[in-house]
């Protein structure tokens, strides 16, 4: 008896194609089966870790929002909750900030050993100024970064944080002004420990007190794991 090939149709998906297989074939199938999905696994893993921002160096030297001169080795032994956004974000980046501003009270005394950081990607209008007047709104303890267009691309790109720029329509009969635009941006947010090392990368639209908990549990690993992932200092 050989495969039988069924084709399914119905109204509203397309055809789909079953195979009916012989008894006596199923432990050979089922012994590639489990075979290809290792492959796929072992590759899924191979490709995340070489893609993964835990392998890239995450030194940085920005312009806080009082005006002062930032360096991630300014951190060192102490966790940072990093989060890339810009001040004209209509909804992904202060729903972001609420979070990590909840997140803050929820972690109670622990939040003393963690430092939230609000780095912008629209360094054109993020100003010092601008970022000291948006970070206000949040948790107080909320540092905002900005920089040079070169220096918030080199950070960005350590931590595969993608970003880019699209324009409105220019306001009628003003041919000079500048045409208004939005950024799209990652959303996600970066624990990164106390020697420098990526942690862990949390989703947008985590609830605070899942936020909370996964930081608790990564602070409670660090105790006996220093920074899986150990990087350079600033300047290193």
């Amino acid at each position: 008896m050989g495969w039988t090939r069924l084709v399914h149709r119905s109204r509203d998906r397309p055809a789909r194609l079953f195979l009916v297989v012989p008894l006596r074939h199923t432990a050979v199938i089922k012994q590639r089966t489990l075979l290809w999905l290792l492959l796929a696994l072992l590759s899924f893993q191979g490709a995340a870790a070489a893609t993964s921002p835990a392998v890239a160096d995450l030194a940085f030297s920005l312009i806080g929002h009082s005006g002062k001169s930032v360096s991630d080795a300014d951190f060192r032994g102490r966790f940072m909750l990093v989060f890339f956004g810009y001040t004209h974000c209509p909804d992904i980046c202060p729903i972001g900030l609420q979070t990590l501003s909840q997140t803050m009270k929820l972690l109670d005394t622990d939040a003393a050993k963690l430092q939230p950081i609000f780095i912008t990607i629209d360094p054109q209008r993020d100003t010092v100024e601008i970022m000291e007047r948006y970070v206000r709104h949040f948790h107080p303890r909320l540092l905002g970064l900005t920089g040079t267009p070169e220096q918030i691309a080199r950070v960005a790109s350590s931590y595969r944080v993608r970003y880019s720029r699209f324009y409105y329509m220019a306001p009628p009969n003003d041919d000079k002004a500048e045409p208004e635009y939005s950024m799209d941006h990652t959303a996600l947010m970066y624990l990164v420990g106390p020697d420098g090392g990526l942690m862990k990368a949390f989703e947008f639209g985590i609830p605070a007190d899942e936020l909370a908990a996964g930081i608790r549990l990564s602070m409670a690993k660090q105790s006996s794991q220093i920074g899986r992932f150990p990087l350079r200092a600033a300047g290193g």
